[in-house]
């Protein structure tokens, strides 16, 4: 068998340079020498989607396939994961055998899991996909280093997928320490404009006009955020097909894709959440300082956070600001805010915009915005390139 493993599993538009790379590596595997890869990204930069073609193109080439997912609750139960990934992929035999502890040695599986990987390869190949690896309990950590380790003179090729967030932990260490061993890393990044515009024109049956187009940038090439907007675009009628052609009826998200927005953000801590809450009143921009004084903390106090949301790929860096990555997620944020919460942020806003500053129409948005009623003496302005509010003649 070639190094190039054949499939008939279906592409991934954007994802063609890591696809191939799995198969060279499950054509290697095939030939008698294991290996692993690390996946990385942010949510919804199609880790599991990745992980689910694999598997595809490994059966579809002879492989057997063990496959699982971490869950945050691993973390506080020992050979959580192994355990259960073992019983949902193998006979109620083997996973008794392989798991049946008769010594006080934790790693005592390990010896039996590694004799299991010899007797089933003998036959075929083995394709072996752990999804949330940095999720894993310590005790499985331990274990994967040893098996990795183990089987790597069996037909065996371990896949590993994590997150991009970089929080401390033995998984973690794991998974850096297997790099630095030898498994090829791979980084997931956006999706390119060809890209999305290829999956957006598979995934409505039609080509998109350049509305729809302009509404899917959107979302910066996320591939989660992506399927999401147009799938509840489309059920809900703000995008229809005619004539061939996919049409933008309603550039409002459909209520179904804001959901989905909150289940994509749901891996994040809740400080981290409660952060985003309040700086999704400044906008699409902002900078450290100006967060700080609208939470009421020490800056300093909020650079590991700021730091985990980078690393998740919710804000990016530009500068001298902090940036949401993608907008729409800025725009559901604020959207699910009360409004006696929106209002009081924005006074908050205002006061910190003052002090740091910020430009008049900008303190003054944010002022009308936070106003306790009609009686403010702030009216609606007239058109103004830079600010929606203005006051009154004297005021």
């Amino acid at each position: 068998m070639g190094n190039d493993v054949k499939s008939t599993a279906p592409a991934f538009p954007g994802r063609e340079t890591i696809l191939y790379e799995i198969r060279q590596a499950l054509g290697r595997a095939a030939s008698g020498g294991g290996g692993c890869l690390v996946v990385e990204g942010a949510a919804g930069t199609g880790k599991s989607e990745l992980l689910r073609l694999a598997g595809m193109h490994g059966e579809a080439s002879g492989f057997g396939l063990v496959a699982g997912t971490a869950v945050p609750l691993d973390t506080g139960a020992p050979f959580s994961t192994l355990r259960r990934v073992l019983r949902e992929n193998l006979s109620a035999r083997d996973y008794v055998l392989l798991t049946d502890r008769r010594t006080f040695d934790p790693l005592a599986p390990v010896d039996r899991i590694v004799e299991f990987l010899r007797r089933s390869t003998r036959d075929r190949p083995l394709l072996v996909a752990l999804d949330d690896a940095h999720l894993v309990d310590d005790l499985t950590a331990d274990a994967l280093r040893n098996l990795i380790d183990a089987s790597v003179t069996l037909p065996v090729l371990w896949i590993l997928a994590r997150g991009a967030s970089r929080t401390p932990g033995h998984a973690q260490e794991t998974i850096d320490w297997l790099i630095r061993e030898g498994a090829a890393r791979h980084r997931l990044e956006s999706l390119s404009p060809e890209a999305v515009a290829e999956i957006s024109a598979e995934l409505l049956g039609a080509c998109p006009d350049d509305d729809v187009l302009a509404l899917v940038a959107r979302v910066n090439g996320n591939p989660f955020l992506l399927n999401e907007l147009l799938v509840t675009s489309l059920s809900d009628g703000r995008i229809c097909v005619q004539d061939g052609v996919a049409v933008l009826l309603d550039a409002e998200p459909a209520p179904a894709f804001r959901q989905a927005v909150m289940h994509h953000l749901r891996g994040l801590s809740h400080e981290c959440l409660r952060i985003l809450d309040a700086v999704a009143v400044l906008g699409q921009r902002f900078s450290i300082h100006e967060a700080a004084g609208l939470l009421g903390r020490n800056p300093v106090e909020l650079l590991p956070l700021i730091g985990e949301l980078i690393a998740a790929s919710v804000l990016e860096d530009e500068g001298p600001t902090l940036a949401f990555r993608h907008p729409l997620v800025r725009e559901t944020l604020y959207d699910r805010l009360s409004e006696p919460t929106r209002t009081a942020l924005h006074r908050e806003a205002a006061a910190t915009l003052w002090r740091e500053g910020r430009s008049a129409p900008t303190f003054l948005e944010h002022l009308m915005l936070g106003r306790r009623g009609e009686d403010d003496g702030l009216v609606p302005a007239a058109a103004h390139p830079e600010a929606r509010f203005a006051p009154e003649a004297g005021q």
